[in-house]
């Protein structure tokens, strides 16, 4: 079995785990640990960069290629509320993109002195003042052993499960759903239902493809997936078209407080992993950039307690998730929903053609 023996080890190569390597490697040995062999399976992603995503990417001094992208590029959010038949259309700016090849642009920005390995997590373990990761690569089976580890390995985090079994992430299953493009409407929409769904579902195009998708409760969730796809082609008075393609994975929906857990002074949890993702929006890439950032500005202070200078250097980032904590409880009311679309307030007219 071939070992290696880091200062620090990153689990997850997606924007978490780019920014915190990117800047973790200026003064340290760092290994990046990829669990995507080759094609691997695709996963729901609305892939949209929202305007908190691309502050983030100026501020790192990054830019998006042409290639990363994909069309139709829209500028609102139809949200529907399929319950009380009420819809509304608010300006936003997304950047729509292939999700793939965002991430593959990430792992080629990375420092020539970070080492990456291809590999899945089969355990985790500490070993005194140090971890051991066992990992399954198409070489065979190996092993990394590191002083501090940074976990960005996502909403099913096997680092947090593993070594912070007291603290679990509040998690829904996602499902989105993949048709031909057709004569479907070519916009985004977000949409609520709480005959199927607890938080929403969204509809979005990318390229070729009409994309359908929502989060839901791990049990019945296939069954609860189905019915609120119907729903959708009922709202836009379509049948139910064949499926091109079905991804499923876990998603975290850290609606309160105590749902968002960092680590502590020798293991910090970033993005999705720690539970920062958007409650209201499930918008994931600002709070893994921001986070990944945080934790690695944290460890290159060189003080002690990583942990607490963690936590201090996401203050606004935490007071972010705390309002979207706000907003997702409020956009979860029927009355309070009801009211913010009739309002119309901020919403946008369409004109007569």
């Amino acid at each position: 079995m071939v070992e290696t023996d880091v200062e620090y080890a990153v689990i997850g190569a997606g924007p978490a785990g780019f920014s915190a390597a990117r800047v973790l490697a200026e003064r340290f040995d760092v290994t990046v640990i990829d669990p995507v062999f080759g094609e691997a399976p695709t996963k729901p992603c609305g892939g949209l960069l929202s305007e908190a995503a691309q502050r983030t990417l100026a501020s790192l001094n990054i830019q998006v290629p042409s290639d990363v992208l994909v069309s139709p590029q829209c500028f609102a959010v139809r949200t529907v509320d399929l319950e009380q038949r009420l819809q509304g259309l608010y300006p936003r700016t997304y950047t729509n993109l292939d999700r793939r090849r965002f991430d593959d642009y990430l792992r080629f920005l990375l420092p020539p002195k970070v080492k990456r390995l291809t590999a899945r997590v089969s355990g985790i373990e500490r070993d005194g003042e140090r971890f051991r990761i066992r990992l399954r690569t198409s070489a065979g089976d190996a092993a990394v052993t590191c002083r501090f580890l940074i976990a960005a390995d996502g909403g099913g985090s096997l680092v947090r499960r593993t070594l912070f079994p007291g603290r679990p992430a509040n998690t829904l299953t996602a499902l989105q759903a993949h048709y031909k493009v057709g004569d479907l409407p070519v916009e985004y929409a977000c949409y609520y239902d709480q005959r199927d769904t607890p938080a929403f579902g969204w509809s979005l195009v990318k390229d070729e493809h009409f994309i359908v998708g929502g989060a839901f409760l791990r049990k019945g969730s296939g069954q609860a997936f189905a019915s609120f796809e119907r729903s959708v082609f009922s709202h836009a008075g379509r049948p139910v078209p064949p499926r091109i393609l079905t991804e499923a994975c876990s998603v975290v929906w850290s609606r309160r407080q105590q749902d968002l857990f960092l680590g502590d002074d020798h293991v910090l949890l970033v993005g999705e992993s720690a539970g920062l993702i958007s409650p209201s929006s499930f918008e994931g890439i600002s709070f893994a950039l921001e986070s990944g950032y945080a934790a690695a500005t944290a460890c290159l202070s060189g003080r002690a307690r990583r942990g607490a200078a963690y936590r201090l250097s996401l203050g606004s980032l935490l007071s972010k998730h705390a309002v979207r904590r706000v907003k997702a409880s409020m956009l979860a009311t029927r009355p309070i929903r009801a009211l913010a679309i009739r309002s119309g307030v901020d919403q946008i007219r369409p004109k007569a053609h």
